[in-house]
């Protein structure tokens, strides 16, 4: 099975390098040559990015002029799409012989020829130059925590959906900064008028707190006096005030304002990244 899928794989136009990790272990490192590239890339029909333009483009070999420098014009995730697209669709076994409808990298996972497989990084966050590197100081850096997200690299880098959903991620963190500062607005109301919440003062030392209340199960409990419940009730107090209806109502809004935010600055991104009926 690995022979003749390996086999598929050379006729498919990938270079394979063998390492040898150990005795019980060794991987088959792939490479797609340009050539190889430019032709999955029309078959998948990616839009690639134009020169000098900020939208894409169907990619068409025969366009190729019209298209980035061959240097940049493939980013990582269009690269592992189009090797994914090339793994699951060649045969596993000989055309002479066993199951013609085998295909595909991860049959040869289930049935234990290969352990996993899986794209590599373009480097370390060591290495000078590479996209891990960028991503590592300008994204995954606490220096940078108040800084927009490089969504552009993230896409690049990641796909499409990745860089989609830190762009909602980011979008609802920064939609929820007034939430925030509403609730705390409410617990710090309920501190403060905590003293005239008259049940609770009631409850706590006054009129009500000898009153005896049932028992809180049938058989093995005893009756308990209210004045059991006072800091309950001071605790309660602090998060159900008449504030606490204020903030429902303004939370009610703010659904609404957040679902229409978000589609107006997803329509931005996708026209940005001309993925429109992206699925």
């Amino acid at each position: 099975k690995r022979e003749t899928f390996l086999s598929q794989l050379k006729e498919a136009g990938l270079e394979i390098e063998e390492v040898e990790a150990s005795e019980d272990l060794r991987f088959e490192k792939l490479h797609v040559p340009m050539e190889v590239l430019k032709g999955y890339a029309e078959i998948l029909r990616l839009r690639l990015k134009l020169k000098e333009h900020d939208f894409s483009a169907i990619y068409s070999r025969d366009k190729d002029h019209l298209f980035e420098d061959d240097s940049v014009k493939f980013s990582p995730a269009a690269r592992s799409r189009i090797v994914e697209f090339i793994l699951q669709r060649e045969r596993i076994f000989p055309e002479e012989g066993g199951d013609a409808s085998a295909f595909g990298f991860n049959r040869l996972v289930s049935d234990g020829v290969y352990l996993a497989g899986y794209p590599l990084h373009d480097g370390t966050i060591r290495t000078p130059g590479s996209q891990r590197q960028f991503l590592s100081r300008e994204w995954a850096s606490w220096k940078r925590l108040f800084k927009p997200q490089p969504l552009d690299a993230i896409r690049d880098y990641f796909g499409v959906k990745i860089g989609l959903y830190f762009a909602w991620l980011s979008f609802y963190t920064a939609m929820l900064i007034l939430p925030g500062i509403a609730g705390v607005i409410c617990l710090v109301y309920g501190w403060a008028t905590l003293g005239s919440n008259i049940p609770a003062l009631e409850i706590c030392g006054g009129s009500m707190a000898n009153t005896t209340m049932c028992p809180q199960c049938d058989k093995s409990c005893n009756t308990w006096l209210l004045e059991v419940a006072c800091d309950m009730t001071w605790y309660k107090y602090l998060f159900d005030n008449i504030s606490s209806v204020c903030y429902g109502f303004c939370m009610s809004l703010w659904s609404a304002v957040f679902l229409e935010g978000w589609k107006r600055y997803s329509a931005e991104i996708y026209h940005h990244w001309d993925v429109f009926g992206f699925d």
